[in-house]
């Protein structure tokens, strides 16, 4: 092939490529008003995707709004009906009947019972005063939570059921153990109701108060700020945990100074040492107890068993008195 042949053919080539090469983008102009209308119309497909999730979680709140106050009112009514079955079935029979009235002694009769009917009628109050409020419902506008704040004070009454709990069940359960004639009343009662028996009556006191607490602050998550009924779900949720825990430690100080009650009556001390320890005294807290060994410079060990309280530790050796165990002082310390 000629020189001249192979230089037209190079440039044909060279002009084919140029062709196929793509061609830069043509830049965008876009006028400040045509930005400006796009940015709007972005903001508003944002503002209906976030209103749709904020219509889909208020729609959640609200059916789960609805589904807690019926929990608060259904409950309610099984715990007063069940209030109700304590008084009518087991104490009223047990107190006026010419029979059964010798079943329990007036002690045993009040150990077992307590201020059941006092609760009784003050959850009955507080059912028709809720009742009321729902009448009219609105999820939406209804308020509940000063229904609670209102009672809340109110709900200390439940203290001396609470701290008596422990000798309710216990005096129960020595009745049931000791009396046939108790015995076959309670299964009669048990067959009549078609229900459980007494003593699964009786704790429900103790769990109603938390369960209150649980319930409002499930109500309170699924209300939304400018809910008129807001501050009011927290303010009694604080409430309701402020005196779950006031009855909690109630009982707990209870039980302590019967523990401490318990220790006195088992340490084994001559009168003139027993009156001057007065293990009872009512500032005082058991705290712990427990073996220890003491050992002496000369290396010999000893056994004590120790009773610490905030503010005394005593050294005693547990001995075993008529299948129980007793203490035998042995010295202590103020601290």
């Amino acid at each position: 092939m000629s020189t001249q042949k192979k230089e037209k053919k190079k440039t044909k080539d060279r002009s084919s490529t140029e062709k196929e090469k793509p061609s830069p983008k043509t830049k965008l102009d876009l006028s400040s008003k045509e930005v400006e209308d796009a940015a709007v119309l972005f903001q508003s497909h944002i503002r209906s995707y976030l209103d749709t999730l904020a219509l889909k979680r208020m729609k959640s709140m609200i059916k789960r709004r609805m589904q807690v106050v019926d929990e608060i009112r259904t409950t309610e009514v099984s715990y007063v009906n069940h209030l109700q079955t304590i008084a009518q079935v087991y104490m009223h029979p047990l107190k006026t009947d010419v029979f059964f009235k010798t079943l329990l002694s007036e002690n045993q009769f009040k150990a077992i019972f307590s201020d059941i009917e006092v609760i009784l009628n003050f959850n009955k109050l507080f059912l028709q005063q809720f009742e009321d409020r729902l009448k009219g419902w609105d999820p939406k506008t209804t308020k509940l939570g000063d229904t609670f704040t209102s009672i809340a004070d109110f709900l200390k009454v439940y203290t001396r059921y609470i701290n008596n709990y422990g000798d309710a069940t216990g005096t129960l359960r020595e009745v049931l153990a000791s009396s046939k004639e108790f015995a076959t009343f309670i299964s009669e009662r048990i067959r009549i109701t078609g229900q459980a028996d007494l003593e699964f009556f009786l704790i429900m006191p103790i769990q109603r108060i938390p369960r209150y607490g649980l319930l409002l602050g499930d109500l309170a998550k699924n209300t939304w700020e400018h809910h008129p009924d807001y501050p009011h779900l927290w303010k009694a949720k604080e409430k309701i945990s402020e005196i779950a825990t006031y009855l909690n430690e109630q009982k707990r100080k209870t039980e302590n100074q019967a523990r401490i009650r318990d220790i006195a009556s088992k340490i084994i001390t001559d009168g003139v040492l027993g009156e001057r320890l007065k293990l009872i005294n009512p500032t005082r807290r058991f705290v712990r107890e427990g073996e220890a060994t003491e050992i002496d410079p000369n290396g010999d060990k000893t056994s004590f068993y120790m009773l610490l309280f905030n503010d005394i530790l005593i050294w005693t050796s547990a001995v075993l008195k008529k299948k129980d165990t007793a203490f035998k002082y042995v010295r202590h310390v103020n601290i």
